[in-house]
Order: C-alpha cells, then sequence, then structure tokens
C-alpha cells in the first residue's frame, strides 16, 4: 500500500467514524480529521503530512475550531484538520494538474466534480424577450429582418457579469511587450486576445502547431502578463503530449478547460458574434467545429448572443443558429423555441427549432422539457412531429 494510499485510508476512517458519532474525541472536527492525530496515527510528522497533501486532489488543509474540555468547562481551540475538497474546488485542482487519489471512493468524487453539470443562473428571462401575444399567433417571417423583433434582455446580475467580461477583455487585448507572437508565416497576433481569437477560430492544425515547444505560453505569461491564460495552454500542453492528442482534440480540450475559467465570459463575449457570422459561409465540417467550440465554452455570453443572432442573421443562415442553439441552450430557451418550431412559415426554422427543443429537453429533462415536446407532439406539421420520433423524445 503507497503512503497515498494509507493517508486516504486514515482520512476517510475518521470521517466515516465522526459522522456516525464514534469517532474518539480528539480526532475530527467540523468535518475534518485532525492533522496532529492523522500524523500520529500513520506514524509521521505534520509538516510531512501537510506536504503530501500539496497537490491532492480531493483533500486539503482545512483551519477549523477543535473541542478541548478543562475540567467541567468545554472549549475549543483553532487546530489545522484534513479534509474533503469541495466539488468546485476539486474540479480546479484537477484542471490545475494535481495529484489523483489512489481510493476509488475518492477517485469517484473526483470524475462526479469534473461532469457535474453547472446550475443555470437566472440572469436572464426569455419570456420577457419573446412575450405571449393575444389573439392570432403573429407570422414570424420578419425574424430574417435585421432586429425588427429585438428585445433587450437586461437585469443587474447580467449587467454586473458584462461589466466584468469587458473589463477582462479589454486587459486580454492590450499589446504585448515584443511586437506580438508569430502564430504562422503570415499571422503575428499582437495581443492574447488576438492570438486566442486566431486559434479558436482557425484549424485545429493551427492550434497544433502553437502547442509545440513552450513559446506560445512563455510569451503569454511574460510578455502579455496573462498567467492565467498560460498556465491553461500549460495543462492542455502537457496532457496533449501525454495522451497523444490530434490538433481537433487538443483544441476540445483547451475549449473545455477554458469553460472552468474566469476567463470563459470575457473571451465568449469577444469571438461568439464571430463565430456566428462565420457559419453562414463555413462549409458543414466548419459549421459542425463552430458548434463544437461553441459547445464547449458554454457561457452565457454563448447563449445570449444566439438569441439574438436569430433576428438578425439571413433566413439560410438560421438553421444553423438553431442548432447552435440545440447544442448550448437549457430550458430557458424552450418556449421561444417552441413558437418558432409551431408557427414559422419556413419549414427548415420548424425543424431546426423542433431538434434543438429535443437536444434540451434530453440534456434537462423535467416539467419544462415535458410541456415542451407534448406541444410540439401536437403540432399539424408532420415533419415536427417524424422529428420528434427520430430523436426518441417522449410526447
Amino acid at each position: 500500500m503507497t503512503d497515498t494510499a494509507r493517508l486516504e485510508g486514515a482520512v476517510l476512517a475518521v470521517l466515516a467514524s465522526a459522522k456516525a458519532g464514534k469517532a474518539k474525541r480528539g480526532q475530527a472536527a467540523a468535518g475534518a480529521a485532525l492533522l496532529k492525530a492523522t500524523a500520529k496515527a500513520l506514524g509521521t510528522t505534520e509538516l510531512a503530512l501537510a506536504r503530501a497533501l500539496d497537490h491532492h486532489a480531493a483533500l486539503e488543509l482545512k483551519k477549523v475550531e477543535a473541542t478541548r474540555l478543562f475540567g467541567l468547562f468545554r472549549r475549543t481551540r483553532p487546530a489545522t484538520g484534513v479534509g474533503l475538497r469541495t466539488t468546485g474546488g476539486t474540479a480546479e485542482a484537477l484542471e490545475g494538474l494535481s495529484e489523483a487519489p489512489s481510493s476509488a471512493a475518492l477517485v469517484g468524487r473526483c470524475v462526479a466534480a469534473l461532469v457535474m453539470e453547472e446550475r443555470a443562473a437566472e440572469a436572464f428571462d426569455f419570456e420577457e424577450a419573446l412575450p405571449r401575444r393575444s389573439g392570432p399567433v403573429p407570422d414570424l417571417s420578419p425574424l430574417g429582418n435585421a432586429g425588427a423583433l429585438r428585445t433587450d434582455i437586461s437585469s443587474k446580475a447580467a449587467g454586473q457579469e458584462e461589466a466584468r467580461a469587458r473589463s477582462t477583455l479589454a486587459r486580454l487585448r492590450k499589446s504585448a511587450q515584443g511586437g506580438g507572437f508569430e502564430l504562422g508565416e503570415r499571422s503575428r497576433a499582437p495581443s492574447a486576445m488576438a492570438a486566442l481569437e486566431s486559434l479558436l477560430k482557425g484549424p485545429p492544425e493551427d492550434f497544433a502547431r502553437a502547442l509545440q515547444g513552450e513559446g506560445f505560453e512563455r510569451w503569454l505569461r511574460e510578455d502579455c502578463a496573462e498567467a492565467e491564460l498560460a498556465d491553461l495552454v500549460t495543462a492542455t500542453r502537457l496532457r496533449a503530449e501525454g495522451d497523444r492528442m490530434d490538433g481537433r482534440e487538443s483544441k476540445r480540450l483547451f475549449v473545455r478547460f477554458l469553460s472552468y475559467s474566469p476567463l470563459r465570459e470575457a473571451v465568449a463575449f469577444a469571438v461568439v458574434p464571430a463565430f456566428v457570422g462565420r457559419l453562414g459561409a463555413a462549409t458543414e465540417e466548419q459549421a459542425a467545429e463552430i458548434v463544437a467550440t461553441l459547445e464547449g465554452l458554454g457561457a452565457e455570453g454563448v447563449l445570449e448572443s444566439l438569441v439574438k443572432a436569430l433576428f438578425e442573421v439571413d433566413a439560410e443562415v438560421r438553421p444553423r443558429v438553431l442548432r447552435a442553439m440545440g447544442a448550448v441552450g437549457s430550458p430557458r430557451v424552450l418556449d421561444p423555441l417552441v413558437r418558432l418550431a409551431l408557427h414559422s412559415q419556413v419549414e427548415g426554422d420548424r425543424e431546426e427549432a423542433a431538434a434543438a427543443v429535443a437536444r434540451i429537453a434530453a440534456r434537462f429533462p423535467g416539467g419544462r422539457s415535458a410541456e415542451a415536446l407534448s406541444a410540439l407532439g401536437a403540432s399539424e406539421d408532420a415533419s415536427v412531429r417524424a422529428l420528434l420520433e427520430r430523436e426518441g423524445a417522449p410526447r
């Protein structure tokens, strides 16, 4: 048994005993195994035990208040304990290349932390964007006009989020020292954001080329002073080299890392409008790559930009925007999608909107999804009903 396995076993045993009310006094406090008692049980020093936890993905040191008896009186004293990281802390530690645990139980906790979906924020109310109307159903064909029916969505939380994103974006767009970075023979990026935009928009081969060596991440860290972005590139390069990933795989891994980062909203704020604009001229393969990148970012700015794009893009591009909404959307956009699927005068829009509803409902089963599928199941459009059957959606 390795030292890590012994450490994990001792901590988990104390935590389990404390939860069952069987832990001895002085072994645990506030959901953590006391460092001093654990070190004594393992026959090591507190310092050695603390160092062993420096890069552990599931366990961390915590400050606790330990109970201490003075005769008939109970007092507390500051102490150090070993406890479980939070779900977010575990995911962040794993993305930072911390050491994976040996215990099967802790490995399961790490896996759950990585795949756990984020709760949908309540920043936007799409009922306000496309309100229900009394009387006859309006003709939705003006959706092809440039913003004719567009309604701005705002809230205090959304405004604060946008302000933070704009501030971060302004920092990322500052020109780097030394004149920029050569991304290719005819491409030179003057700033971190310019390099990021070029790599995310470009083919996977460009991204794979940027990962060769440590020059790109060193430029981000030293010339651009963007240590966080540089760390994401480093983590991607190390994982890509270890798993022998090709350009497409490493690019998607980087986007996944970026989706966990505070930089996500700022990057989405900058690149999503350009991505949506490219959907019209892109080939089917390029469009699929764009949708995959949008799905990987998973930011609020992505969904908002796609909703606004429905009112702004040409009619022939709208099905691709709807396809992207199906990949990144949430129950908050089900109602406008259902109305589009039921009442649009364009068959392609009806089918893609219905497909988007089915994909969102598959990811977010529940009352709102069931209502949306039920409404589509009663559609007079045979193609919409057939699509639901192909998707295997309950009606």
